[in-house]
């Protein structure tokens, strides 16, 4: 028998907790796993590779904060 998984959108709306809670209480009833998810949008800054690879570096970080932030309180 497979393992549920419960997929949590990480973006930026408040309703992200509700769906965490929801997501977190569905798993734990069930015997699941939560899922985080978070996309980051490729850029278009084609100038200077150099600012293009920063910028995709800071995206990257701060989704990777985030993710970090709601994977505590699912723990």
């Amino acid at each position: 028998m497979s393992i549920r998984k419960f997929l949590v959108v990480a973006d930026d709306t408040p309703e992200v907790f509700a769906a965490l809670r929801y997501a977190c209480r569905r798993a734990a009833s069930t015997g699941g796993r939560v899922s985080l998810l978070r996309t980051v949008a490729p850029t278009s800054f084609e100038h200077w590779s150099g600012v293009r690879e920063e910028i995709e570096r800071q995206t990257r970080a701060e989704a990777e904060a985030v993710l970090q932030a709601l994977a505590e309180e699912v723990v």
